[in-house]
């Protein structure tokens, strides 16, 4: 080899993640913020200017939660098939005394099995007790109203919501939640490669982080009605301050995820030939 040429370097060279053909980052972030404020904004309106009832809204936001942890489990096993060389790219050289694949892919569908099993009795529980208060309510209401013949008897926010009305307004929060999670799934987690990079125990904290801000609400939304005696107000800004932290976990997601890319995206280093 002649003097001051390159050898190229026995090392694999490192790709982007992304691909050539990936969209922009900040168009998908746009995307799935936007689907974001817009899903969140649904029970703001239906309280604040159509009177949904307290428990349309808590409804609502519980779920959200069975929302979270549906596209929780399906987030673990696209990243897991992803990260193991099952969905496009590919798996790590093996190392002496490594795992085989198919016994670390069966450790991971029985780690995402536990993970549902566990969240799905951390997502009744909360659920339960909005219903209690808030959901047993609204129907002795309306079970008094049938019973004495006088739909006035009902308070002004259940006096127009039988089944029917109920089940529709929250087939709207929960198409919207759908539309919401489904938006952000597909255009980051998907088109933006970050099942290739994406840690379960980042993706378990999320669905975690969800849980904690449903119990927060029904806390503070609770404390703010029984202080103040209305509904409107409370959970308007209620709904506000919730975007505001649903937006900054989302935000802070994909910066972490951008960063993990950045990491696994610097560039095999080519070496001189010794004599060169």
């Amino acid at each position: 080899m002649s003097k001051g040429s390159v050898r190229p370097s026995k090392e694999p060279v490192q790709t982007s993640d992304l691909g050539d053909t990936a969209p922009p980052p900040n168009s998908r972030v746009w995307l799935s913020s936007a689907a974001l404020v817009i899903s969140n904004l649904v029970p703001f309106v239906g309280v604040v200017f159509f009177s949904w009832s307290m428990f349309i809204a808590f409804a609502g936001f519980w779920l959200e939660t069975v929302v979270v942890g549906v596209f929780t489990v399906l987030r673990l096993w696209v990243a897991q098939r992803s990260q193991m060389g099952r969905g496009g790219v590919a798996a790590p050289p093996a190392k002496a005394g490594a795992q085989s694949s198919s016994g670390a892919f069966a450790e991971g569908r029985r780690g995402i099995l536990m993970f549902a099993a566990v969240y799905a009795w951390l997502t009744v529980i909360p659920g339960a007790i909005a219903f209690a208060h808030y959901g047993t309510d609204a129907l002795e209401q309306m079970a008094r109203g049938a019973t004495q013949g006088n739909i006035h008897a009902l308070s002004p926010e259940l006096q127009t919501m039988g089944p029917a009305v109920m089940a529709s307004r929250l087939g709207i929060i929960f198409g919207a939640l759908v539309v919401n999670y489904g938006v952000s799934f597909f255009a980051n987690f998907v088109g933006g490669k970050e099942r290739a990079r994406a840690p379960s125990r980042d993706l378990i904290a999320h669905a975690v982080s969800r849980l904690f801000v449903f119990v927060l609400a029904l806390i503070l939304g609770t404390g703010a009605v029984i202080y103040t005696g209305s509904t409107k107000a409370p959970i308007g800004a209620l709904v506000l301050i919730k975007t505001g932290v649903d937006l900054g976990f989302h935000l802070s997601e994909r910066r972490r995820f951008a960063e993990s890319r950045d990491r696994r995206q610097t560039p095999t280093v080519q070496r001189k030939d010794k004599h060169g």
